[in-house]
């Protein structure tokens, strides 16, 4: 199986060479997106018609696809993951590449500019931006529209939501009085808008992950 390791952390990276003598482009999908989902999006498949002019690397993301699944928060910092895409170039003694990404693979692509930049040719990047949203400016959810965190509890005989305020929340978990229909426990947690304080820059080597 294709792998590169991280020098980092030993984490392993999973990709897909195509193998052909031509540029090198790395490309990255979204967040959930596997290679697979990568080979078949637009840019890939127009690349794929010059196989005499780019050498095509598909690139599983750290925590998705085939490449290893660290549970540590901290270990889907900005430098860490900029560090598997170095790892694959090393791999395949690959000086220099052309990188591709959308959503999160432009994110990834951003940080690679910033921490990597003699790996880079070119960046190609689309659905994202490079900077840090502060989350008390514009950007950021409205308190208004994300009410404070509540212990939820359902109530057959009322068929309502009903809860009290968890102390120092600033997230949602469904209004008071929904009329929501019960769920699984596991979905209903997976409802809740977790709040992530993006770092200043990418540069400050913080978890990366939940930026938008």
């Amino acid at each position: 199986m294709p792998f590169a390791r991280n020098a980092l952390d030993a984490s392993r990276v999973y990709f897909e060479d195509e193998g052909d003598d031509g540029a090198a482009v790395v490309l990255h999908g979204g967040l959930l997106d596997s290679v697979d989902l990568v080979r078949a999006s637009h840019i890939a498949q127009a690349l794929q018609g010059l196989p005499d002019k780019f050498r095509l690397i598909y690139v599983d993301h750290r925590g998705l696809g085939q490449s290893d699944k660290p549970h540590d928060a901290k270990a889907y910092a900005m430098p860490l993951r900029v560090a598997d895409a170095v790892a694959v170039l090393d791999e395949l003694g690959i000086e220099s590449a052309h990188f591709t990404g959308k959503s999160w693979g432009a994110r990834h692509g951003f940080g690679i500019g910033e921490h990597a930049p003699e790996r880079v040719l070119s960046l190609v990047l689309g659905g994202q931006q490079p900077y840090a949203i502060d989350p008390d400016g514009p950007l950021a959810p409205s308190r208004r529209l994300w009410p404070p965190l509540r212990r939820q509890v359902w109530s057959p005989s009322s068929g309502r939501w009903r809860g009290s305020l968890v102390p120092g929340s600033r997230t949602h978990c469904g209004r008071r009085g929904s009329t929501t229909t019960p769920q699984p426990s596991g979905q209903r947690g997976a409802q809740h808008l977790l709040k992530a304080r993006s770092p200043k820059t990418l540069g400050h080597g913080k978890s990366d992950v939940l930026s938008t």
